[in-house]
């Protein structure tokens, strides 16, 4: 747990695949708002917004579940350390 470098790293591979749906790249969102890489987090949160205009961690908490509440708020945090919104 905690492997936002590489979350990041196959994240990145993920998106660049045709037919990824938008969960890959709130993967990524998610991953680099930890990693604290504003411009990068930035520029792909606006490429999740552009796919999935309604994204919202309500979204995510309502459409993603988790086994471990524990893992939900970790991604939920990354998201909002990246600056989006419930």
């Amino acid at each position: 747990m905690r492997q936002f470098e590489d979350a990041a790293f196959w994240a990145r591979k993920a998106v660049r695949l045709t037919n990824t749906q938008f969960w890959t790249q709130a993967t990524l969102v998610s991953a680099l708002g930890h990693l604290g890489r504003s411009e990068e987090t930035q520029r792909t949160a606006a490429d999740l917004y552009r796919v999935k205009p309604d994204f919202s961690l309500t979204l995510v908490a309502d459409l993603l579940p988790f086994a471990d509440s524990k893992h939900q708020e970790l991604f939920l945090n990354g998201l909002r350390n990246a600056g989006l919104g419930e």
